[in-house]
């Protein structure tokens, strides 16, 4: 290994010689179109040689840390069985989260729990376990979470609001005893192949520059599915929002959210309203009948859309 690493080292230092020279011999010349070509094709092949074989020397030539690499520590797992046929379980989320510590996974099983939950610690995980309508989570006076720390991830649960339902009114616009089912207020979590449903506001709020992700979700039966304010921004990528009273996404008050691959369909009103400046990205989206137009442009809002399909809506495409 030691003779081969030497031998790389030295084709390496007599390419970079050779260089060296060629880049002389093109200086010499007063104008560039004097230079022949053959020059410049000896400047190329020697450029692409010494990287290959800087590649190779480092591929081979590496001396080994003898330090141990650290393994990485398995995550903590608490459980959530109300009928405690697990060890160790406990009868609520809130419990569960009560005993938390940061990076900890809870594991939900299957039930229905009332309870209003506020997840204050980074890195936590909340999982369901079986299929996505087996593990609910409802709540009829508050939001059925609230996200207010960095980061987390919240995967395979259907959030429930079930509180009377307001009058309705578009753009998320509303009265009092409005609640979403899902509330960002900061960080960048995860929100993944969940269901979430809310009677009395939107599926999902967002806001205040709160920047999460919500990939494979279907926001269904809201007021409006997902509503951005005050800066609110983060990804939406390959979700299903339809069949809401009025809009289908809401982006107002500066927010700047990108929403890409989703399927926006048969809501009440727009499929997606931007307002009060609203900005943001619409790419490769399917937004389709709705009641009104598929895109709402309103109030010096200044979104960029790209590929996107828009079709089949009662109003205007946009």
């Amino acid at each position: 290994m030691a003779t081969e690493c030497e031998s790389l080292r030295k084709q390496y230092a007599e390419q970079l010689d050779n260089l060296h020279l060629i880049k002389e011999r093109i200086a010499g010349y007063v104008a560039p179109n004097d230079v022949p070509l053959q020059l410049h094709k000896d400047r190329r092949a020697c450029e692409t040689e010494l990287a290959r074989l800087k590649a190779e020397i480092e591929r081979e030539c590496r001396t080994p840390d003898p330090r141990p690499r650290p393994r990485p520590q398995p995550k903590h797992t608490l459980i959530v069985d109300p009928m405690y046929q697990e060890p160790e379980s406990y009868p609520t989320i809130t419990a569960a989260l009560a005993a938390a510590v940061p990076g900890d996974r809870i594991v939900i099983q299957s039930g229905t729990y009332t309870e209003s939950l506020t997840i204050t610690q980074d890195g936590l995980e909340l999982i369901g376990t079986g299929d996505v309508e087996d593990v609910v989570i409802e709540a009829s006076d508050s939001p059925v979470l609230i996200f207010a720390a960095t980061s987390g991830l919240i995967k395979n649960i259907t959030l429930r609001q079930i509180a009377d339902p307001p009058v309705a009114q578009p753009h998320g616009t509303h009265e009092s005893h409005w609640y979403a089912a899902l509330e960002i207020a900061q960080g960048n979590p995860q929100i993944s192949e969940c269901m979430i449903t809310s009677q009395s506001g939107a599926c999902v709020l967002i806001h205040d520059r709160a920047n999460p992700r919500l990939s494979s979700n279907i926001m269904e039966g809201g007021q409006c599915g997902v509503l951005f304010h005050s800066g609110g921004r983060g990804r939406l990528d390959d979700n299903q929002i339809r069949n809401h009273t009025t809009d289908g996404v809401v982006v107002s008050t500066r927010a700047t959210p990108t929403l890409r691959y989703n399927r926006i369909y048969g809501n009440g009103v727009a499929g997606v309203v931007f307002l009060e400046h609203g900005r943001g990205m619409l790419h490769q989206n399917d937004i389709y009948q709705n009641a009104a137009d598929g895109v709402q442009i309103l109030q010096s809002s200044n979104p960029t859309l790209r590929e996107n399909r828009i079709y089949g809506n009662q109003g205007h495409g946009v």
